[in-house]
Parts: C-alpha cells; sequence; structure tokens
C-alpha cells in the first residue's frame, strides 16, 4: 500500500536527521543493506511493523492513502495511528485483510517476522570493541623486571601511533625480538605492552606456540566484539577478529563512561579508528602465523621468537644476554643487597651466568631459599665438584651458545631437587607450559591399581607429598604458582633441560604417566559422537597439552601396549572435539596418528586397540564427508569401518549402538556416492537396531542421522511421502520426548525436510525448514558453521529464483566463508 515513510521518530533515537526518506520494499526486505548497523536494524524493525499495520488498516477499512481523522478529529499520522506493537504479535491475521490476496500478504507478513530475524545474526560484519580494553597475561606487571630501557626506547620509535588522537599511519608497524630461549624476550615484550598501554585502545596478548592458542587468542577478541559463538566457531572468530583488526571501529566502555541519560546505550557512534598492539608471543613457528597475521596496516603487532627468520621484513633485534654491570644489577636488586663484599660477588655471579635474566632470577631464588649472601652463594658454588661433573658429562647435550651456562645451573639445581620434586618437574616439562592445571598431575586422579606399568619413581602418591614437590619447585624458581586460578606455569628452556636430563626409558615412562593424566581428566570416558558443548570448555583447555604429548611421541615406537592404548584414546578424543568444532585441518593429522598407531598394534590383536580402530575409521569417514574429499576415498572409510564394526559385534547394547552407528554412516557415504538403494537399506538397519535399545526406549535417544541419510535417498529417488513420514517421526519422538542437548539433531532433521520439500516443489515450505535449521545450527555449532552455511546457500538460491536478489545476496555472502561458494557469489553479483 506505501512504499515510501517519512520516519522521524524510531531514526531520531539514533541520530539519523529527521529528514531521511525511508524506501520500504515489502517484498526484497528493503534497507537491508543497512542491516549492519545493530541500531539501525532495530529501527528498520519498527518501521517494517508500523509500515505494514498502517497498510493493514487502510487496506480493511478501504480508504485511500489520505490520512484518517481520529477520534479526537485530529490527523493520524503514521507514528500516532500505530504505535500499538500488539498489533505485530498477532497470530491471526484474517480479521485484518479480507478478498483475495490476503493470503499472500499473510505469508509475506509471516516471512518478513521470521527472516528479519534470522538475518539480523549474519549482519555484523561491521563492530566495534568497547575501549580501553587491555587482554594481557599475566594481568599484572613483572615488578621484577631490569634495564633494557634503550630496547624500549627502540620499540616505542618502531611501534607507538605518531599521534594517537588522529589515529593509524599508513606505515607497518611491526616489530620482532628474537634470540635464544631466557634471554628475556617474553618479559621485553610484556613490559612495553604494560608501561605504554596508554597509548593503544586495546592491547590484545596471543600465546602462538601451538595453533589451538592461536585460535584461542583470537576467540577471546572475537568475544569481545560482540560474536556469542566464539566458543563454537574457531575459524569464524579468527574471520571476525581480523576484520576488526583491519577495520578497529572503538566505542566508549559502558562501564567506564557510562551514558549521561542512563541505560546502556552509548552517547556516541562508533566511527573513530582504535589504535591497538598485538603481541604474538613464543612463535617459534612461523608458519602458524600465516592464518592470524593481520592483513593491514593498522595497529602495531611485535612477535617473539627463537627462530631468527622472525626479523624478515620487519624491524626488530636480536636480543642478547643482559651486560655484566646490568646483569649484576638485577641480581643485587632480586637478592636485596648492598654490602660492598656482595657487590662484587654479584658482578662474579652475573659473570658466570652469562648475563641471562632467567638464570639470575633461579640464582636469587636459591640464594633467598638457603638464606645465603652473595659472597657465601659464590663459595659455595665454586666448591660443587658436581658443577665439573655436570659439564664433563651432561652439558654436550644441551650446549648452545649462551645457554651453555643456564643450564649449567639448572642441571646442578635439578641434582638438588628431592626425588618428589624432580619427577613433578619432569611431567610439567611434558605439558604446555603457559597454563598448566594443578588438578592436572595431582596424585588423587590416579589409582595404582588401573596402571597394568609401575608409576614412575619419586611420583606424589598423597596431597601432601605433591605440596613438598611443589614447594621445593617454586623456592627457586623453576616454576611459577597462580594462587588464584591454581595453575602452573615454567619457561621453555627449564622444559629442554629438564627432557635433556632424562635417558630414554625415563622419558618414555614420564611421557606415558602424562597421557594417562591426561587421558583421567578428559571430560569424557568414551566417544558419544555427538554434539555436546558443555565438555568444549575442559576439551579445549586440555587441548595444548595433547598436541605437545603428541609432538613427543610422532615417529617413535611404543612398546608398551597399555601406553599405545591410551595415546591412540587420548588422541582420537582430541581428534573428534576438533571436527566438531570445525577445526578440519587440525584434525586429520591427529585421526592419522591413531590410525596408523592402531596398524601397529593390530598384530597384537587387541580387542581395546579394535575399538579405537573403529572409531577413528567413523571419524575419518565423517572428516571426509565434511572437507569434500574424493567419494572413493570416503567410501572405503566407511565400508573398513562397517567391517570392522561386524567382526567387534558381540551383542551387549554397547556394541549394538556401535553396529547401528556403521550402519548409518554407510548409508550417510552411500547418499554422497549416489548409491541410494543401498543407502535406504543400510539406514533402515540402523534405524531398527536403535529402536529396540533402552535409550530409544526411556525417550533419551533417536536414530536422527539414519533417518536423515534415508530421508535424503528416499527423496532422491521421488519417494517423497516415505521420506517425509521419516522425517515425521523424528519430530514427533524430540516433540514427546525431552530435546534438551538435541538441538543439533532437529536442526539436521529440519535441513532434510527442506530439501524433501524443495524436490517436491514446495519452496515457501521448504524455506521455513532451512530458517528453522538455521536457528538449531546456530545454538550449536555457531551462526557461520558450515551447517549454517548451507542453509544459507539454499535460502539465497530459493531467493533468486524469486528474483529477490538484494536478500539473496545477504544469504550468499555469509555462505561465501565456505570456498566453494565463492564463485557462485561473484556470479550472482554479475547477474544482478
Amino acid at each position: 500500500s506505501t512504499k515510501h515513510i517519512l520516519v522521524d521518530r524510531e531514526f531520531a533515537a539514533i541520530g539519523i536527521p529527521d529528514e531521511t526518506l525511508v524506501e520500504l520494499d515489502t517484498d526484497h526486505f528493503g534497507l537491508l543493506e543497512c542491516l549492519h548497523h545493530e541500531k539501525m536494524l532495530q529501527a528498520i524493525k519498527a518501521v517494517l511493523k508500523n509500515a505494514l499495520r498502517w497498510a493493514s488498516t487502510r487496506q480493511r477499512s478501504s480508504s485511500s492513502l489520505q490520512p484518517s481523522m481520529s477520534s479526537n478529529g485530529t490527523n493520524e499520522s503514521v507514528n500516532d495511528a500505530l504505535s500499538d506493537d500488539s498489533w505485530f504479535a498477532m497470530n491471526q491475521t484474517d480479521d485484518i485483510l479480507e478478498g483475495p490476496e490476503s493470503d499472500d500478504y499473510v505469508n509475506l507478513m509471516n516471512r518478513s517476522r521470521a527472516e528479519v530475524a534470522a538475518l539480523s545474526d549474519f549482519s555484523s560484519s561491521h563492530r566495534s570493541l568497547a575501549v580501553p580494553y587491555s587482554m594481557l597475561k599475566p594481568s599484572e606487571r613483572n615488578a621484577q623486571f631490569f634495564g633494557r630501557q634503550d630496547m624500549l626506547c627502540l620499540m616505542e620509535d618502531a611501534l607507538l601511533p605518531l599521534n594517537s588522537a588522529i589515529g593509524q599511519t599508513s606505515s607497518s608497524r611491526e616489530f620482532a625480538i628474537w634470540g635464544l630461549g631466557g634471554v628475556g624476550k617474553t618479559e621485553l615484550a610484556r613490559e612495553f605492552a604494560f608501561s605504554r598501554q596508554g597509548r593503544y585502545d586495546a592491547v590484545f596478548w596471543i600465546e602462538a606456540e601451538q595453533t589451538t592458542q592461536l585460535s584461542e587468542g583470537f576467540a577471546a577478541i572475537a568475544s569481545q566484539l560482540g560474536y556469542t559463538d566464539s566458543d563454537k566457531d574457531r575459524v569464524v572468530s579468527r574471520t571476525i577478529a581480523r576484520e576488526w583488526l583491519s577495520n578497529p571501529a572503538k566505542r566508549p566502555n559502558s562501564k567506564l563512561h557510562p551514558n549521561p541519560g542512563g541505560g546502556d546505550d552509548f552517547t556516541e557512534e562508533a566511527t573513530e579508528e582504535a589504535t591497538w598492539l598485538l603481541i604474538f608471543n613464543n612463535a617459534d613457528d612461523l608458519t602458524l602465523l600465516e592464518e592470524y597475521w593481520p592483513e593491514t596496516r593498522k595497529g602495531s603487532v611485535i612477535l617473539t621468537s627463537r627462530d631468527p627468520m622472525a626479523k624478515c621484513g620487519r624491524t626488530g633485534i636480536d636480543l642478547q644476554p643482559l651486560g655484566q654491570e646490568d646483569a649484576a644489577m638485577l641480581l643485587q636488586k632480586l637478592a636485596d643487597v648492598t654490602s660492598p663484599q656482595d657487590l662484587k660477588a654479584s658482578l662474579d655471579i652475573a659473570a658466570r651466568l652469562g648475563g641471562l635474566p632467567l638464570a639470575i632470577t633461579q640464582v636469587a631464588a636459591f640464594i633467598d631459599r638457603y638464606e645465603m649472601t652473595l659472597s657465601e652463594f659464590l663459595a659455595f658454588f665454586e666448591k660443587q665438584t658436581s658443577i665439573k661433573k655436570v659439564a664433563k658429562t651432561k652439558a654436550p647435550e644441551i650446549q648452545s651458545g649462551d645457554h651453555y651456562k643456564h643450564s649449567l645451573f639448572t642441571v646442578w639445581t635439578l641434582e638438588r631437587l628431592s626425588q618428589q620434586g624432580l619427577t613433578v618437574l619432569q611431567v610439567l616439562s611434558s605439558l604446555n607450559p603457559d597454563s598448566i592445571m594443578e588438578s592436572l598431575i595431582s596424585p588423587l586422579t590416579i589409582d595404582p591399581a588401573d596402571h597394568q606399568q609401575p608409576l614412575p619413581d619419586g611420583f606424589p602418591t598423597t596431597g601432601d607429598e605433591y605440596l613438598a614437590a611443589r614447594l621445593d619447585l617454586t623456592k627457586v624458581s623453576l616454576i611459577r604458582r597462580n594462587r588464584v586460578d591454581a595453575k602452573l606455569t615454567l619457561h621453555r628452556l627449564v622444559q629442554d633441560v629438564v627432557r635433556s636430563q632424562m635417558t630414554m626409558d625415563r622419558a618414555a615412562q614420564i611421557s606415558q604417566l602424562t597421557v594417562l593424566l591426561v587421558l583421567k581428566a578428559w571430560p569424557t570416558g568414551f566417544l558419544r559422537f555427538d554434539h555436546d558443548t558443555a565438555t568444549w570448555d575442559a576439551s579445549e583447555e586440555l587441548l595444548p597439552h595433547i598436541l605437545r604429548l603428541q609432538s613427543f611421541f610422532l615417529g617413535k615406537h611404543i612398546e608398551s601396549t597399555e601406553a599405545k592404548q591410551n595415546l591412540a584414546k587420548l588422541l582420537l578424543f582430541a581428534g573428534w572435539y576438533l571436527l566438531e568444532r570445525s577445526d578440519f585441518k587440525a584434525t586429520k593429522p591427529l585421526l592419522l596418528h591413531v590410525l596408523n598407531l592402531s596398524d601397529e598394534a593390530q598384530q597384537g590383536n587387541s580387542p581395546a586397540m579394535s575399538e579405537i580402530r573403529a572409531d577413528v575409521l567413523f571419524c575419518l569417514s565423517a572428516l571426509s564427508a565434511q572437507i569434500n574429499e574424493e567419494i572413493e576415498e570416503n567410501l572405503r572409510y566407511a565400508r573398513d569401518h562397517f567391517d570392522l564394526r561386524v567382526k567387534l559385534r558381540d551383542g551387549t547394547a554397547f556394541g549394538e549402538l556401535r553396529m547401528a552407528m556403521a550402519h548409518g554412516e554407510l548409508a550417510h557415504i552411500q547418499v554422497l556416492a549416489g548409491q541410494y538403494e543401498d543407502a535406504i537399506h543400510h539406514a533402515q538397519v540402523a534405524i531398527d537396531m536403535t529402536e529396540v535399545s533402552d535409550a530409544y526406549k526411556n525417550g533419551s535417544d533417536f536414530p536422527t542421522f539414519s533417518s536423515t541419510h534415508q530421508g535424503f535417498a528416499l527423496a532422491a529417488i521421488g519417494e517423497h511421502d516415505k521420506a517425509m513420514q521419516r522425517m515425521q517421526l523424528a519430530l514427533d519422538y524430540w516433540t514427546t520426548h525431552s530435546s534438551e542437548g538435541h538441538s543439533f539433531q532437529l536442526g539436521i532433521i529440519h535441513r532434510c525436510i527442506g530439501f524433501i520439500k524443495r524436490q517436491q516443489g514446495l519452496v515457501e515450505d521448504s524455506f521455513y525448514s532451512y530458517l528453522e535449521a538455521i536457528k538449531h545450527f546456530k545454538d550449536t555449532v555457531g551462526d557461520k558453521s558450515h551447517y549454517v552455511a548451507q542453509m544459507c546457500s539454499n535460502l539465497g538460491a530459493h531467493h533468486t529464483d524469486k528474483q529477490e536478489y538484494e536478500t539473496a545476496l545477504m544469504y550468499l555472502e555469509n555462505a561465501a566463508m565456505r570456498k566453494e561458494l565463492r564463485d557462485l557469489l561473484a556470479k550472482q553479483r554479475s547477474y544482478t
């Protein structure tokens, strides 16, 4: 009834000029290009609501578009006449419209209401950060930092914005700190970040030793930018964070700068660019940064690394140990000494330690523990014959330039530890050093009766023994403990030295114990192959430790069957978790490692390892389908999994459920291969086996995936009614039983229904099914997962068929995060 409305009330609230002319096109959901602005979106929703109500009121009264007279005789403006929000919430619209066009109008209204909400979730590409914001680890400044002022000034010249009031400059501001372990790279970067954080709107500290740490850091940034699914979709979190780094809009932090008028809204729009500092710490493998490095000249980046290649293409320094005088002054500060004798002794000790800050810190801790003066320590140190013994027999394994003097002292310190303290340190040296939960290494987690191999000599068996071992380590600064979150950290160089001092047998024994400790901490005892997000936080915290452990076992033969099974099981758990998080690139190496371990164990005829092999074949089949590998490769994994499950079938409830899963997965891949009749058969077997289980009868399990595989296959051969009957059974089951925790399965069901309806030519019905699927996928695997991307592709095709190109492009742009859809988007733009 109307396409042009002069808006004043809704838009004035967000500072849009009163004379803004807004064009409403209800066929194409006009103004969607403005949806990137959250406040604009709310205003548009209000305009759509009021405009449609006004139009319906006029049509119902058969009046003209001239303003009508209200009961008090005044002209009725759009905003005045349409201020009643209850109209939009009506479920029944038959009383609003009459005549042959009422059905079309009702369909249009329902679609507007459903779709604007769905599209709004894909429209937040332009995000702003509440500033000031700091993401520094640890959150407190190192009070013991000393010297390096010339280095800090050099970094300041290279990294600080020329004028923070103006914002970013066009020059690239990158600075690399490279050098040997223990020279103070991390502490120098941390001191710069703390001392200069007032010159930046945002500071981000990200550990960069592993991909998982990078993902976690960028997910934290995305979370601050308002991405609520940052804990679900790692790839999208990275994309959102990098987009903001390229276009760093800022807004005042509401906690620091509240709105004078009250409420949570800000008084200013996010129009200014933020200045930011990003630190990649311990980036020893520079290739890991390729997918995380900001694609912009805006902002400042610090990189710390042992790799000299870090200096290529950027300003930086090859950080050297402290000079003798600075090293002596640091020792004097840490040991709190002033006597002339100690001042001279500090110079001698500094020379012996090579000026390495890490070594100096450890010596100061040793002196404090034994309540020595520096002179007493120097005399004591010179008399130790074990130092010469270490130098002759062990040092060559760890000798590397300036590492040598620190390593020498560390080895000597290790030999003075208690057996329990040394064993705990050996376990810690097998884990990721940045954040180790104390509960992970607690002796209470291990029951010796459940462990076929004897525990390593010296591992604490009681809580008191562990506390004594921890005190032994903290007193000499070999580890640090955060009392608030009960986490331990240690330097990588200390880890290197500790591992270099173990025999091969001892190292294998310690690594195998560490695998067992991490496996005990995993949140589930076996794979359920569901998408239960409740376990993701615990899994994410363990993942860096698992990847570090994997690196120790690569290419190494494991004699113990128990140890081999524990490692395979742990890597399998981590691989499935990464697959659930859509991190397919990191998933496959873990799964292939498990497959290799199971290959080695086949000669031993181990039932437990055969179970693991069957599970990893299922995972590889599912992964191959997700990443579109060659269909023959996909079929091979699915068939091998099925054949092995047939051999392992033992008639137990667990065995039957796993057999049903094998039928279902084979049906899945056969659908992809176009083997529809075979897929229908195997899916039916899976369904029949599941429906006799106790889990099905008590309302906690339904053959959802097998049912959808069969539904797709039936629809593909034209059996649409049978396909819909199967889907209706699935919906009825979850309607009559609790569907809590099964939102992902409901998304799978609605996705299949949408496909069937479209095959039948019921395009409007398929449209609603796809929207329903998106809602469930968003709640579980994230609003921009590949599942949602697939639904967006389908909805984009739907709108393209109706020549609603503007809306189609919004869906296709979201779907284009998958590489295979980018060409489709380009063609669609060209056609439009």
